[in-house]
């Protein structure tokens, strides 16, 4: 009997060491697989390939069957929207679709939702129509409200890192570097610090490797992320280009102003607190220091009425 018992106990322990190193060699390979995937390829390659959302193929697959169906047939209104995901940083072939796709599917999802509950709660009447329609319009134009917010948001952070992007390409132009390779310099050693520019300045070297001219290359960078900062300095760079003046010190004096730029909208965003400030100290703050100081007298008045003084 206990010669079974230890064989029993002997195999319910190598069954369990067994299932156990298998779970952890399986789980260690696609460790491995998601490590060495994320060294070999780019965070954007990684969510979108060719216009497709990798993570999740179903739901971009449905979301471009929705988007067929959404996206305007209007050239110019689809060219109006192209150019508005180009400022956010969407140009993979296929966004437009997509962009439409999450639009209506959003919307449909919301109305689905209300009209879940319509149906549960047994609420059915005239108005369940504009119930459903206000969750949908909500889900199809939240999209454009995020797409506006992310354009806002990439073009605050191109201005926040174009004054040391300049002076780094200033460094590298008073070290005796060409134009093109100052940049490479610079699109390489800032590419933690200043992500944004550094893509861009990517695009740009494909571009210029496929044949276009600099100049030319110059000006659709400037055009495809719509910052005014962006496109005077490109002005500079192209002026100094044709001209032939010093562009390293031409850059540095156009650094100069953007650095007086962004402190004085420092400056007024601080001038400017005070009066933000106005209403909370008036909502939150005001009620309870009047109820800190007028209750003890209140509950003194109180207190003699009732004792009839």
């Amino acid at each position: 009997m206990t010669n079974l018992q230890t064989i029993i106990d002997s195999m319910v322990f190598f069954t369990v060491s067994g299932f156990t190193f298998l779970a952890c060699q399986y789980i260690e390979g696609r460790y491995r697989k998601f490590v060495l995937g994320k060294r070999f390829v780019s965070p954007e390659q990684l969510t979108i390939k060719n216009g497709k959302i990798a993570a999740s193929p179903r739901l971009n697959k449905i979301a471009l069957s929705l988007g067929r169906v959404a996206a305007p047939k209007n050239g110019k209104e689809f060219s109006k929207i192209t150019e508005q995901l180009s400022l956010a940083g969407y140009r993979e072939e296929g966004a437009v679709i997509l962009f439409y796709g999450f639009k209506l599917g959003l919307g449909l999802m919301l109305a689905s939702i209300a009209f879940a509950g319509v149906a549960l709660t047994e609420n059915v009447s005239s108005k369940t129509p504009l119930m459903l329609f206000i969750p949908f319009g909500v889900g199809y134009f939240l999209p454009d409200t995020v797409l506006k917010q992310r354009i806002k948001t990439r073009l605050g952070k191109i201005f926040q890192e174009l004054p040391d992007t300049l002076d780094l390409l200033a460094v590298c132009l008073h070290a005796g570097l060409g134009l093109d390779y100052a940049l490479f310099r610079v699109c390489n050693e800032l590419k933690e610090i200043a992500p944004t520019l550094s893509q861009e300045f990517e695009r740009y070297f494909l571009e210029t490797k496929s044949g276009i001219e600099r100049n030319t290359a110059f000006e659709n960078l400037a055009r495809r992320n719509g910052s005014e900062p962006l496109k005077s300095v490109v002005n500079v760079l192209l002026q100094s280009a044709k001209i032939g003046t010093d562009m390293a010190q031409a850059l540095k004096n156009h650094t100069d102003t953007m650095r007086r730029e962004r402190q004085q909208m420092a400056e007024e965003q601080g001038a400017k607190l005070a009066t933000k400030l106005t209403l909370p100290l008036v909502v939150f703050i005001l009620p309870a220091l009047m109820l800190i100081i007028l209750g003890p007298v209140i509950i003194n008045f109180i207190s003699l009425v009732n004792d009839g003084f």
